[in-house]
């Protein structure tokens, strides 16, 4: 089972934690073994953490990823 750990990022420092990987549908997510391997369009990509930041999409990368559903529901800031 996954670990989900919570920590808020400031946007202008995301790419000093990794690489930011944008448009690139996810077909698989496991971590049989360390480190995570996520399978996508855009190629495979391993990393020691994953973060879902999916919006809309952050529960079903969350059940691919073994990880317990939070019932999410896609909004738009007023």
């Amino acid at each position: 089972m996954a670990t989900v750990i919570t920590k808020e990022v400031p946007w202008d420092k995301v790419s000093s934690y990794g690489v930011v990987v944008t448009d690139a549908e996810v077909g698989a997510i496991s971590a049989d073994a360390a480190p995570w391997r996520v399978e996508t369009r855009a190629g495979r990509f391993e990393a020691a953490v994953l973060v879902d930041a999916g919006g809309a999409w952050a529960d079903q990368l969350a059940t691919m990823a073994g990880v317990a559903r939070t019932h999410l529901t896609a909004g738009r800031r007023p």
